[in-house]
């Protein structure tokens, strides 16, 4: 499980240290649009940076406690996208995500999060996948809604994104089960 061509030359391909220097262009390139929402492009500074990020992701795969893919877009990279955590005692995923201004807008996060949903509940056989996204960040919040995701309720004072704190709006999904009981 490494690389899943999804659908309208959309593709995901778990993340490899090797690929750093191309993720971290990515996200020099689109640091300000990345930053309204999210506090670690201020700590990316250099593409070191961002390998040491994906050795630790892959120590986390290694160890089945998360999934991290870059998404390809007609075959360029356009983001990043996988489960912050999978808690196996728990049953659960969490996802996360980030995609390039030009790729915003296109169904891409929307067709990568449906193939996360699907690892999760299929291959993973977890029983729940959750969502959190700013408060304000609509665009993120109908990622969710269009998924089907369930609307569970919102952490005040969630996280610190460059001085601004933000509050969460969480989602969740759970894994449909068949009824024993129809006849």
């Amino acid at each position: 499980m490494s690389y899943f061509e999804l659908e309208r030359n959309i593709s995901i391909e778990l993340l490899d240290p090797a690929m750093a220097k191309d993720v971290f262009k990515l996200i020099d390139n689109n640091r300000h649009f990345l930053s309204q929402w999210l506090s670690w492009p201020a700590f990316t500074k250099k593409p070191s940076d961002f390998e040491s990020f994906a050795l630790a992701q892959q120590q986390l795969f290694d160890e089945g406690k998360g999934m991290t893919f870059i998404i390809r877009f007609h075959d360029h990279i356009v983001g990043v996208a996988g489960f912050n955590e999978i808690i196996q005692d728990r049953q659960l995923a969490t996802v996360g995500y980030w995609l390039a201004e030009h790729a915003q807008g296109k169904g891409i996060i929307t067709t990568v999060c449906r193939e996360l949903i699907r690892i999760a509940f299929e291959d993973l056989n977890l029983s729940k996948v959750q969502l959190s996204a700013a408060e304000h960040n609509v665009s993120s919040r109908r990622v969710a809604e269009r998924l089907g995701m369930a609307y569970e309720g919102c952490i005040s004072h969630a996280e610190n994104v460059n001085g601004n704190i933000l509050s969460h709006a969480v989602y969740g999904l759970l894994k449909p089960t068949a009824d024993v009981n129809r006849t």
